[in-house]
């Protein structure tokens, strides 16, 4: 698979989904796919399907527009897994993988053994956002998603000529950040312990 643009042509209705208790690669990754198909190919319908998302990541364009329901048995052309090992790890929303006419797994966890009809692993990769750039257009990508249009962990200098912006952290996070958070989890423990 080179390019999500083959399969999106051909499609109707589209779903997308990541693991339970989504972080920010599976919520940036799942929201840069539904941007990327809502801004590009207007005549197909998608969903995006998430357990509920922390408020932190509700900056990222049309976070208001996850579906965290699955009332019902929808059927769909095709079903795009992110940033996900296996098909229980989808939970509520597998039951739309499982019927999906055709499925496309979009991971970078070397764990992952290729559970969809077509596998795009790249186990090398920082995170699923890294590896959902190499199958976007670059000349589409940021053109119209603007600010968040993708956000995940990346390497910097694979994506920079690609992104609107980034924040690097050079030679990856320090002595300093690491303190910071492990302040920060031993503060929280205090605070549920106390």
């Amino acid at each position: 698979m080179t390019n999500f643009d083959v399969y999106l042509a051909d499609a109707k209705t589209v779903a997308i989904a990541g693991h339970v208790r989504p972080d920010g690669d599976c919520a940036g990754s799942c929201l840069a796919t539904y941007n990327y198909i809502k801004n590009y190919f207007p005549h197909v319908k998608v969903d995006l399907y998430l357990e509920p998302i922390p408020n932190i990541f509700k900056f990222m364009k049309r976070s208001e527009e996850i579906l965290s329901e699955w009332p019902d048995d929808r059927k769909y052309d095709l079903f795009i897994a992110q940033d996900c090992g296996d098909a229980k790890r989808l939970g509520n929303a597998a039951k739309y993988f499982e019927s999906a006419e055709h499925t496309i797994c979009v991971d970078h966890h070397v764990s992952n053994h290729g559970f969809a009809d077509e596998n795009v692993i790249l186990p090398d990769a920082s995170s699923a956002c890294e590896v959902l750039c190499s199958l976007m257009d670059p000349e589409k990508i940021n053109k119209k998603g603007g600010k968040g249009a993708i956000a995940g962990d990346a390497v910097f200098d694979e994506v920079e000529p690609i992104v609107e912006a980034i924040t690097p952290v050079p030679g990856g996070v320090g002595s300093v950040t690491t303190s910071v958070l492990v302040g920060h989890v031993v503060e929280a423990a205090m605070r549920k312990f106390a």
